[in-house]
């Protein structure tokens, strides 16, 4: 059986995601839907557990709050606007096994244009298109895992809220995989991640927030760090970002190199210089 844990902090979709839970092909698999954190004029619907913090939580915390109240032998970590698929459950029901941490897959919607450039960018390994397997780390947006492996890594890192995005997730996968566990890519374990962030201007914030927490958490988390750029002394990381509009340029060519799924979204290149370009932007903290 599992337990669903769903972070949230005022999430307009959160009604969405828990109706798409509802309507699951293997509902009868769910014991437990756990909501945490802020939802203001908000009662939970029959069935859903509410774990109401007096003040807003990361979602590292949200998710180790609502592991902590979980029950059920198995968790699935799911984002408040992450819509589920109808066999989401059912897949990732299919694939969880002792020792092994199975993460979802994301589909990659076409409008608005601005989010498709976002999610492409940031999750280019996670979209629904890439092929299955071993990763050495899994975002956690769909994040399902025993719940006794979940306590012996221990959770998730409060200390990353505001450093980067998924750096939170990262550490927690290098620390799961020290401890023996298998990082699995399941691609039919699917949701539609619809944050609000349908503008240039919304991308360039969220990847600028994205790069400079990549460049802090580099210089106490070396290991963590994906570019050498961000453990570089500072004035180095400002040069770096005035060739940012090179160096965004070649980074989003690798990206369509390495992941062929993609390049069926060719239309979104621009758009993932943009946040690119932004990230180095971050980098230098400017």
């Amino acid at each position: 059986m599992i337990a669903i844990v769903i972070p949230t902090l005022n999430e307009p979709r959160l009604s969405e995601t828990l109706a798409a839970l509802a309507a699951q092909t293997a509902r009868d698999l769910v014991e437990e839907i756990i909501v945490v954190g802020v939802q203001q004029n908000w009662s939970p619907p029959p069935g859903v557990q509410f774990v109401q913090t007096p003040q807003p939580v990361t979602a590292a915390e949200g998710r180790n709050l609502g592991a902590a109240s979980a029950r059920a032998a198995d968790i699935v970590f799911l984002d408040a606007d992450c819509i589920p698929q109808p066999d989401f459950v059912a897949c990732m029901a299919g694939a969880l096994a002792d020792g092994v941490v199975v993460g979802g897959a994301m589909i990659l919607e076409q409008k608005p244009y601005w989010l498709m450039c976002d999610n492409a960018l940031v999750f280019a390994r996670s979209l629904s298109g890439a092929p299955c397997g071993e990763r050495d780390y899994l975002p956690s947006f769909a994040l399902g895992l025993r719940r006794a492996l979940f306590e012996r890594v221990g959770g998730f890192d409060p200390a990353f809220f505001g450093r980067g995005g998924i750096a939170e997730d990262v550490d927690w996968s290098f620390r799961a995989r020290e401890l023996g566990a298998r990082l699995l890519f399941e691609p039919s374990a699917q949701v539609a991640h619809r944050p609000a962030r349908a503008s240039a201007s919304a991308v360039w914030r969220h990847l600028r927030l994205f790069g400079r927490g990549w460049a802090q958490m580099a210089q106490t988390h070396p290991r963590l760090a994906r570019s050498p750029i961000t453990r570089a002394p500072g004035w180095l990381r400002q040069m770096a970002a005035l060739a940012g509009p090179l160096l965004a340029a070649k980074d989003v060519l690798g990206v369509f190199a390495a992941n062929p799924h993609l390049r069926a979204f060719w239309r979104a290149a621009p758009g993932m210089w943009w946040g690119k370009l932004a990230w180095y932007v971050g980098v230098a903290n400017l």
